[in-house]
């Protein structure tokens, strides 16, 4: 069988859908640039507070890590108005850097 006649013999749903599967390849290939490791860490380190990016050593810059994601999740749930009357969710301790 020729390759026009494998063509003409898709319905137009199966010559559709590996129209889709090409575009999709094409476009992971384009899309590949944002995956890119710097590009997916930059903006969220760019975001943190100096104390934390500053810290000397790994095992400061943990706990200041930590401190500053307790401290969003804090702002977060007071946002949704979870408290400590709550017996179902309760806040936890924000921690001081």
């Amino acid at each position: 069988m020729s390759h026009t006649e494998q063509c003409t013999s898709l319905s137009n749903r199966e010559a559709a859908s590996l129209w889709q599967q090409l575009l999709r390849a094409i476009m992971l290939r384009l899309n590949m640039r944002k995956n890119f490791f710097p590009l997916r860490v930059m903006e969220p380190w760019k975001r943190l507070p100096r104390e934390a990016v500053e810290s000397p050593s790994l095992e400061i810059f943990k706990t200041r890590l930590d401190a500053v994601l307790c401290s969003l999740l804090w702002v977060t749930l007071l946002g949704q108005r979870v408290g400590p009357d709550d017996p179902q969710r309760s806040l936890p301790t924000p921690t001081s850097l």
